[in-house]
């Protein structure tokens, strides 16, 4: 069973344990302090809920801060591209520390995430499938990543080849992938059959991408504990409200597109507060909800395994 006291208590232990030798480790423990919902590790916990071995009790543990782990390097790697100088409303690690340490320490997740599972106490051929798992979805992220710079650049020379599509398919890697790597392991500890696998993972798929759609949401009429409002908009993301709004709009478009590619220096708050409200006039904000809450509610009917996920996400989403 999952509880965020016993979680943070292990995570804690490895990264002591990983780091021990490592001048990494005050910036590991800064970072980590930093707190978080810790969704992705509940997610293996929740895909895998009647584990009675304790062998595999122990390595679904040790999959589960291994997923946080990776988690957390791709946040440290993002707040580097992205240029946020706040986590949850402190300095970000780049900006506390400096951008090549930061840069260090998110590279180590990834292998410390890997030398963590390769040390659970379960028979070999489970131990290689999950670290299967993890390379490829964490290769999923970094692609998805990458993709979403290209976008920006498509957004520069041809703004009506970003569509929805586009946007999805560059939000299946960059943030289902890590909705897809606990999920997937969780049922791979469980015994799931093959056909199960690929249930799991199409359906932890659709809660990743609207996952996105929950966080674009919060960054425009919300808050995430970033610098300002609307950060997405100052960093020229291509959300989904702005993917939404492009093809609803029409004399604001060109000033939408400049701001978009506005440098984030530039981007005042009445540039931002004009285009959150051009994007709520034209619809692009209900439209989102209106999506983000039917796979939600889609998800949550599915099983319990992806409702108490979808269920907390909805109350957040219903109060935008």
């Amino acid at each position: 069973m999952f509880t965020l006291e016993n979680f943070e208590a292990e995570l804690a232990a490895a990264i002591k344990s990983l780091f021990a030798n490592s001048p990494m480790l005050p910036m590991m423990e800064y970072h980590f302090a930093l707190g978080g919902k810790r969704l992705r590790p509940r997610m293996a916990y929740l895909a895998a809920a009647k584990l009675q071995d304790k062998n595999l009790q122990a390595t679904l543990s040790r999959f589960a801060v291994a997923v946080e782990l990776i988690h957390n390097a791709t946040l440290i790697h993002d707040d580097i591209q992205d240029g946020d100088e706040f986590r949850r409303g402190k300095p970000a690690l780049w900006k506390q520390f400096s951008m090549p340490q930061a840069i260090n320490c998110g590279d180590a997740l990834f292998f410390a995430a890997m030398q963590w599972v390769q040390s659970a106490p379960c028979e070999l051929a489970l131990k290689e499938k999950l670290q299967e798992w993890i390379a490829k979805e964490s290769y999923a992220v970094i692609n998805g990543q990458s993709q979403e710079f290209f976008l920006k650049e498509a957004f520069l020379q041809t703004p009506s080849s970003v569509t929805k599509a586009a946007y999805e398919a560059m939000v299946r890697g960059k943030t289902s992938a890590l909705f897809v790597m606990p999920y997937v392991g969780g049922a791979l500890l469980a015994g799931a059959s093959e056909a199960e696998i690929a249930e799991v993972e199409a359906l932890s798929g659709e809660l990743g991408f609207a996952f996105q759609i929950q966080d674009d949401l919060l960054d425009l009429w919300g808050s995430k504990g970033r610098d300002r409002v609307g950060t997405d908009i100052a960093e020229g993301k291509l959300s989904y409200p702005v993917v939404l709004a492009w093809s609803a709009l029409s004399k604001e478009k060109a000033r939408l597109r400049e701001l978009i590619l506005k440098p984030r220096e530039s981007t005042t708050d009445s540039d931002i507060s004009w285009a959150i409200a051009e994007l709520d006039k034209c619809g692009a904000k209900a439209q989102a909800k209106q999506d983000c809450i039917q796979l939600f509610e889609k998800l949550s009917a599915h099983s319990k395994k992806f409702a108490e996920i979808s269920d907390s996400l909805l109350l957040v989403v219903r109060k935008l």
